[in-house]
C-alpha cells in the first residue's frame, strides 16, 4: 500500500478507557520509534495492521495531478 497525501480527517467517539488504551499504545509506539506520541500515527498503523490481518489490499498511487 502506497501512502498518499494526508488530506482526510476522521472524527470518532470513544470511551475514556478506550482513550487511555490508545494513549498508552501511542506512547509505546513512540518509545519504540524514538519519537513523540502521535494518536494519528498510531491510528493509521492500527488501521493498516487490521487491513493486513483481514487480507484487505489497496494499492493507491496518487499523482500530483490527482492530488490537486
Amino acid at each position: 500500500m502506497t501512502a498518499g497525501p494526508m488530506e482526510e480527517s476522521v472524527r470518532f467517539v470513544c470511551t475514556p478507557s478506550d482513550r487511555l488504551v490508545l494513549d498508552m499504545v501511542a506512547a509505546s509506539d513512540a518509545q519504540e520509534m524514538g519519537s513523540r506520541p502521535s494518536l494519528s500515527a498510531t491510528l493509521r498503523r492500527l488501521i493498516r495492521d487490521e487491513a493486513r490481518r483481514r487480507g484487505v489490499v489497496i494499492d493507491v498511487e496518487v499523482s500530483e495531478a490527482q492530488a490537486s
